[in-house]
């Protein structure tokens, strides 16, 4: 639902250890890791591996498109930081409000990662918790150079880095958006 029969044609999602994923069709023209989906990968080797995987699937001259963020250096300071953040929204099938709170992390320099725990609170009517759950998240922080080397080295050349998905030019702190062709 809410795909049309066209689209659907040409669309595939593909639902795999991005490392190790392995298509029955193509080659494709693009290929997409979109919302820091590429951080989730906590050493170059496995960004390696992945970058190399999706190669292997695109056909000649076949682009990818990498949305990472880009490491503010004051937040990737060695330790742990208290409460940093939280969203507020509804939610989607209870119409509820919920709250997301990152309640703690910890950066870990040396290897470039953060390590977040979270924790997910649905409100009734009254402000009331109907429930909660917890979670934790790890990423791997990529900085520009780093990211423009990696993907040259695994047989991209960068067409463009933009700085938002509007196209903007890129700036600290912001988003890395790349857009590269397999060469």
């Amino acid at each position: 639902p809410g795909i049309s029969q066209k689209a659907a044609e040409r669309v595939w999602l593909i639902e795999s250890d991005m490392r190790e994923f392995e298509a029955d069709y193509g080659p494709f023209e693009l290929a997409i890791v979109p919302f820091s989906a590429f951080q989730a990968l906590c050493t170059v080797e496995d960004q390696e591996k992945t970058l190399q995987r999706i190669r292997r699937h695109l056909r000649p001259g076949g682009r990818l498109a990498i949305d990472i963020f880009d490491p503010r250096l004051e937040a990737c300071a060695p330790g742990v930081v208290g409460r940093c953040k939280a969203w507020e929204g509804r939610h989607p099938v209870t119409d509820r409000t919920w709250k997301v709170f990152v309640d703690s992390r910890k950066n870990i320099p040396e290897e470039q990662l953060l390590h977040e725990d979270w924790r997910f609170v649905e409100l009734g009517a009254e402000g009331e918790v109907m429930s909660q759950h917890y979670g934790s998240l790890t990423l791997r922080w990529t900085y520009r150079h780093e990211m423009q080397r990696l993907l040259e080295r695994c047989g991209f050349a960068v067409m463009s880095l933009w700085g938002d998905y509007e196209r903007g030019p890129f700036v600290y702190g912001k988003r890395q958006v790349w857009l590269a062709r397999k060469s």
